[in-house]
């Protein structure tokens, strides 16, 4: 069995990445609701792909919050660091899977911005193991 190394976390930095992480979710709810699920609802496509799709969004705000839930877990008590290791390995997977996706559909990386809100994300976790 693989036994890892106990990192001792920077609870300033989990703190710091449990906000980015909120305030993300935050701005997913809100204004994700406002001008991605609510327009996507009302598009005419086949309920099953319109459906799912508002699953997975509804799936992101829960993996969000989550997130926020295992950084603050993981800064109150450094014995739960895996927590938070685990929200930096989603953060660090969704910043580069943003930037695979506007490189590849050759997208402006301000029309596809999550990577800014996700990298911030990562960089506050990474100080947190640092």
């Amino acid at each position: 069995m693989i036994e890892l190394i106990q990192l001792p976390p920077n609870s300033f930095y989990l703190w710091l990445a449990t906000f980015f992480t909120f305030i993300t979710a935050a701005m997913h709810f809100f204004l994700g609701g406002k001008f991605a699920a609510k327009p996507l609802l009302k598009a005419k496509m086949h309920p099953v792909a319109k459906y799912t799709n508002y699953y997975c969004w509804h799936m992101v705000t829960i993996v969000l919050l989550t997130m926020s839930v295992a950084f603050a877990i993981s800064a109150t008590y450094p014995s739960a660091w895996e927590l938070g290791l685990a929200a930096l390995f989603l953060s660090i997977s969704f910043t580069i899977w943003n930037i695979v996706l506007w490189l590849w559909k050759k997208q402006s990386p301000l029309e596809l911005p999550q990577w800014i809100l996700f990298l911030t994300i990562s960089v506050a976790g990474l100080m947190g193991f640092v």
